[in-house]
This record gives C-alpha cells, sequence and structure tokens, in this order.
C-alpha cells in the first residue's frame, strides 16, 4: 500500500503541469521513482502499424522529448512480448544485456510498455524497484486513457470550431458557470461593438434590465434542464436605428463531465445583418458564370441593378 501511494503520488505532483501529447514530465517521474538514468513510454493500438506514443525522458536525459527511433523500437519488443500485463520485470528475468527494469499493461485494446534504465556503474535494479513500478502501473493507465481521450476529444473540437466559425450567424458555448467556452468570429465582433448585448469573461448579460433577467433565466433554464434539451428565445434591443437582436439559448450536453464542458449554445441572429451566400453553390446550381453569381448576390443584398453593374 506504501508502495503504491508513493507511486501515485509521484505522478499525480507532475501530471496537471504536462501539456497533452508530451510525456517528459510523467517519465521524469518514473525515472526518479527507481532511481534510473532514463525510462522510455511505448503505447501501441492493435488496429496501428505506428506507436502512439514512444518516447523517452529522465533526469539526466537531455533527448529526452524525441520520439523513439524505429531500430530503438524494435529493440524493445522483444522485451515486451515477454513480460504478462499488469506485472514488472527486471534484468536478470529479462536477459536482455543491459539493466533494465520494465513493465506492461493493456487498456481498451491498447498495450502499454514503459521502462527504465541505469547505466552499468549504477548497479542492477532492486525487487523493490520492480515493486514500485508495478504499483506505478494503475496510475500510467489511467494517464494514457486521459491522453488518448484528450487527443480523440481535440481532433473533434478542432472540427468543431472550423464548421461553428463558418455559420452564417453569431455563436457562444457557455459552461455550468455560464463562462462562454467559444465564441465565433461573428460572436466576438458583437461582444466588441458593446450594443445592448454585453459579453465578457463572467458571461452574458444585456444592457436593459428587463432583458437581462430574461436572459439569465433562459440560461439557467437550460443548464439545468440538461440533458434534456431546452430551448428559450431573448430579444435584445440595440441602439433605435437597428432590429433588436434575437437570441436562441439551447441546452447542449449532459449533467456529468467537467465544469468547462460547454452545457449551453447561443446562436444570436442579426435581422438587419446581410446575408451571407455561396457563390460557388449559386454557379453550380443556376449554372451561372462566376461574374453572373456577384452580381446576383449583389441584388440579393440591396443593390440596384445600376449599382451592381
Amino acid at each position: 500500500m506504501e508502495l503504491a501511494e508513493a507511486a501515485r503520488s509521484t505522478v499525480d505532483r507532475l501530471r496537471p503541469a504536462e501539456p497533452a501529447g508530451d510525456w517528459t514530465h510523467t517519465l521524469r517521474g518514473v525515472a526518479r521513482l527507481v532511481q534510473a538514468e532514463h525510462a522510455v513510454i511505448v503505447v501501441e493500438d492493435a488496429g496501428s502499424s505506428r506507436p502512439l506514443i514512444a518516447e523517452s525522458a529522465g533526469p539526466r536525459h537531455r533527448a529526452s522529448h524525441a520520439t523513439l527511433s524505429a531500430a530503438a523500437l524494435a529493440s524493445m519488443r522483444p522485451l515486451m512480448g515477454r513480460i504478462p500485463a499488469g506485472t514488472a520485470m527486471r534484468s536478470d528475468e529479462l536477459d536482455y544485456g543491459c539493466y533494465a527494469l520494465a513493465a506492461r499493461e493493456q487498456l481498451d485494446g491498447l498495450s502499454i510498455f514503459v521502462a527504465a534504465y541505469r547505466p552499468h556503474h549504477a548497479g542492477d535494479f532492486a525487487a523493490a524497484d520492480a515493486a514500485r513500478l508495478e504499483a506505478l502501473l494503475p496510475v500510467l493507465r489511467d494517464t494514457v486513457s486521459l491522453h488518448h481521450s484528450l487527443g480523440i476529444f481535440r481532433q473533434q473540437t478542432e472540427g468543431f470550431s472550423h464548421v461553428l466559425e463558418n455559420l452564417d450567424c453569431a455563436v457562444i458555448l457557455l459552461d455550468a458557470a455560464q463562462r462562454p467556452v467559444f465564441m465565433n468570429g461573428r460572436a466576438r465582433e458583437i461582444a466588441d461593438a458593446k450594443d445592448g448585448l454585453l459579453i465578457g469573461t463572467a458571461g452574458l448579460t444585456a444592457a436593459r434590465m428587463g432583458e437581462a433577467r430574461a436572459l439569465q433565466h433562459a440560461i439557467v433554464s437550460a443548464i439545468e434542464a440538461a440533458p434534456a434539451c431546452a430551448l428559450a428565445s431573448v430579444y435584445v434591443h440595440r441602439d433605435e436605428n437597428r432590429s433588436p437582436l434575437k437570441l436562441d439559448v439551447i441546452s447542449v450536453g449532459g449533467g456529468g463531465g467537467p465544469r468547462t464542458a460547454a452545457r449551453v449554445i447561443v446562436l444570436i441572429r442579426e435581422p438587419d445583418a446581410p446575408r451571407a451566400f455561396d457563390r460557388e453553390a449559386l454557379s453550380r446550381t443556376y449554372d451561372l458564370t462566376p461574374r453572373e453569381a456577384e452580381l446576383a448576390v449583389l441584388l440579393a443584398t440591396g443593390h440596384t441593378l445600376s449599382g451592381a453593374a
């Protein structure tokens, strides 16, 4: 139990500062835990020919964040095949030709291999070192799971953000504390204008008190309604020469997960804003030349024929 707590403490102290995809801090923690010169981690997916993670790091190992070479991976594979999942083995058990301590773990189709190395003058690893590394395996498994999930999430959100940025209306995503976690370009322009709708790091509000209360009620109701879908519309007036903004407040996601996850999506519609037209789609649909499509867009957005010519 003491070994498990020591192992967990070692990685937990380092993990919060570690950016996704960079294993330097964790591997240095592993090396220190077993007094090794450096440590390596290899994570492979059975369905992929290339490793998901293949890195090396240590307190005195400067080439720590470089991806392991194909030759280095090839030399490790005999070790990886001999170690049962959930266990750590020492040099005398591995017959590896250098002072090494290695362990392997499985996670939903992923194979996790971690090893630590010492120079000959430092002496071989002891049974207590193997116990420490073995106690560390559940923590490493959890860390790999987190990194793997974050990698998938990042790919999804990058595509999602691209879609939101190209919508023809302003979009704001709010977390459970009503703070904006995403605004597309048009929403940022509205925020900068400070005309009726006020958007800051603390959340959304309206300049008029009654509209501010209505907007607050809609946002709170959407957050509390999750995972059920809730929709409310709120109008926010701008200066007297412009039409009011229409805000559609919609609940998204469930009640679980981190508080920084999106819980509410706010779509801001501007009745007096010029509509965006896809000239290429217009050309393909109606068999127009680029100039004809441009002329059609100008006419559709209020220009006269003489002004558009």
